[in-house]
């Protein structure tokens, strides 16, 4: 009896310190989930896009707010770190039958990231957010890649979930190159290698009426350089392919519960920042080399991978290579790297990548970033230092570049519905709100001294018939001119495109490297220009044009000759920074090759179709106005001296 009266104490000591720890721990909880969703409903991300945010997101951000009130989802869900990208989140509506397996439902898109990561967590999914029972789940890198790989999931489903999370990912943080993705995925990639690599580019809907359910997108597995020049990349001949794909619905039955469990949908719950252990995530699985044995390099050089791939850039074997074997130049780049940010690891793999492609020996890469600073001052100092252009050349660009833009033509801008805030509006960009320090002026012309033959018809063509063919068939010559077709902005172009007076119409451009949306602003009997526009940044619209400004279509006559050319006077819309730039200099080079890739090709083939068909022509030589790209070249090789820099 003595030690059942002594057990008692003991047992009830124990049992009071097991209720106090519980409530310790159930304290602890609380006031995390108070915090996480304070962070989640007022991080810096929202208040900084206050003004900015459409009706539509301000309505978005009540319905998940409201939503998480009721079922304290944020608790439950696999992202337990995550803040949502508010003004990249959309909604989608699916009709029984846009796809093989969506019943109507309506499904928000809510992309999530840490502050400080360049890279998604999650994708929140709201599953019919206005009704009495929404569901609520998010997907982590790792939930992605487990569903991807489940070959009990319809390959078609997987591919869209996954092109889902890459549109995304392109939208917020811009274009790079997508990895280690399943070898069974995108069947029309051919490649030998075990895991498939891919740049993605919006693309226009091949269904006008599909716009809440079909997205199209380029898959590029060829950067058409180095050793790709040839085209035989990834053991294929073509290297872009195109896909278009259902917005990802939950077609697959996500049977799970909202923190992250499930069967049908193959999901078993994260591991990585998204996970319910709240651990911090790492770079994601599709944004790693997955040909780089990482730890066969030296520290220092792991530590320049580990900062750059923080920010989303991964280094190809021989960018790591060309670090191995040059001491001096990794310790430079990592200096660099201190409170590394993205712009300056962008800026390191640009400088990466000019020393392989323009093979610089070792001993003068080491001193590349002393160059690049000395150059840089320069230019601070005189930012037309390399620009090369006689004065009495500049009035045959001023034309064009002060084009006056018809007030009919603002006004079809300003009156297209749907309109709600910067991120859905359509603007004419001027070379004004070009990034680029310095103006590209150039002139492509096309010399006609015999006009060709009218199709079956031994009859020719005269100059202002054949003009008015060029113009209307321009997708012979320049590929590939759209005019837009969209029923949510009701833009229905293409007749007014076709027709005698087509002032007005907006058309998307198929541009080498980066595509774009322009509006013909100006049309008279032997001319037509075309201004760059900001089209709505959002999954399947160009965004911001790569070049701000205009460019005319025209011909003249001397004598029986007929010269057709196309004149441009721009600015590149993006450059690293205001204070770099030699940097700026290699981008803005990068921006024109693809412009001169697309006119050189229009020259030739417009050249090639009427020798063809009866008449005689050829192409004239090109005449470009621009920053001195050789010059930069040849002195951060060594091979001038920065005094030869300058303008002749």
């Amino acid at each position: 009896m003595k030690k059942n009266n002594l057990l008692k104490p003991v047992l009830w000591f124990v049992f009071v310190l097991l209720m106090m720890q519980s409530c310790r721990e159930e304290s602890t909880t609380i006031n995390d989930n108070n915090q996480r969703t304070k962070e989640f409903f007022n991080n810096t991300t929202i208040k900084s896009n206050k003004t900015s945010k459409t009706n539509q997101q301000d309505q978005f951000f009540e319905i998940v707010e409201k939503i998480n009130n009721q079922q304290n989802f944020l608790s439950k869900i696999s992202d337990k770190k995550g803040l949502p990208s508010w003004e990249f989140s959309f909604s989608k509506k699916f009709s029984a039958g846009s796809t093989a397996k969506v019943t109507d439902s309506e499904i928000l898109y809510i992309p999530l990231k840490e502050n400080d990561k360049n890279y998604l967590s999650s994708i929140l999914f709201v599953k019919n957010p206005n009704s009495q029972n929404p569901k609520v789940f998010s997907i982590t890198n790792n939930e992605l890649l487990k569903y991807i790989k489940n070959d009990k999931i319809d390959l078609k489903e997987r591919e869209n979930l996954l092109l889902t999370f890459l549109s995304a990912d392109k939208q917020i943080f811009g274009d790079r190159k997508y990895n280690n993705i399943p070898h069974e995925l995108f069947e029309n990639i051919k490649t030998l290698k075990k895991y498939k690599s891919f740049f993605i580019k919006q693309k226009d809907k091949s269904s006008k009426t599909a716009r809440y359910e079909l997205d199209c997108v380029q898959l590029t597995h060829c950067t058409m350089t180095g050793k790709c020049a040839s085209g035989s990349c990834d053991g294929c001949n073509l290297c872009v392919s195109y896909k278009c794909s259902y917005i990802w619905s939950d077609g697959g039955g996500y049977s799970g519960s909202s923190d992250g469990d499930s069967t049908g949908s193959g999901f078993t719950g994260g591991s990585d920042g998204g996970s319910s252990s709240g651990t911090t995530s790492s770079t994601p699985w599709y944004l790693m080399n997955p040909n780089v044995d990482i730890y066969s390099y030296n520290s220092y050089v792991r530590s320049v991978f580990k900062s750059l791939t923080d920010f989303g850039i991964v280094l190809e074997e021989e960018q790591l290579d060309l670090l191995q074997e040059n001491n001096l130049l990794t310790t430079n780049v990592k200096s660099k790297l201190v409170l590394n940010s993205l712009e300056k690891s962008r800026y390191i793999k640009t400088i990466l990548d000019f020393i392989l492609e323009n093979k610089i020996d070792f001993i003068e890469s080491e001193k590349i970033f002393e160059r690049i600073d000395a150059l840089d001052y320069e230019l601070l100092q005189n930012p037309n230092k390399l620009l090369n252009i006689p004065c009495t050349q500049l009035p045959n660009w001023q034309d064009i570049a002060t084009h006056q833009i018809p007030q009919s033509v603002k006004t079809k801008l300003q009156n297209i519905p749907n309109q709600n805030s910067y991120w859905s509006s359509w603007n004419i960009t001027d070379l004004d709100d070009g990034a680029g320090a310095r103006i590209n002026m150039d002139l492509f012309p096309i010399k006609i001294s015999t006009m060709p033959n009218k199709p079956n018809s031994t009859q020719k063509y005269t100059p202002a018939e054949f003009f008015d063919f060029f113009r209307k068939n321009i997708n012979l010559f320049a590929e590939k001119f759209t005019p837009i077709e969209d029923n949510y902005y009701n833009i229905h172009d293409t007749a007014l495109w076709n027709s005698s007076n087509p002032l007005g119409s907006l058309i998307h451009i198929n541009i080498p490297i980066d595509d774009g949306t322009v509006i013909c602003s100006g049309f008279s009997t032997n001319t037509w220009i075309f201004s760059t526009i900001k089209a709505p940044l959002g999954w399947s619209y160009d965004g911001i044009h790569p070049v701000s400004g205009n460019r005319a279509f025209s011909y003249y006559m001397e004598g029986s000759t007929m010269y057709i050319y196309t004149r441009g006077v721009d600015r590149t819309s993006y450059i690293n920074n205001d204070k770099t730039p030699v940097i700026n200099a290699i981008m803005e080079s990068v921006a024109f090759k693809g412009a001169d890739e697309l006119w050189t090709g229009m020259q030739n083939k417009l050249s090639a179709y009427v020798n063809n068909r009866g008449g005689s022509s050829n192409p004239v030589t090109p005449v470009k106005y621009r920053p001195n790209y050789e010059k930069i070249k040849n002195y951060l090789k060594g091979q001038i001296p920065l005094s030869s820099v300058g303008c002749n």
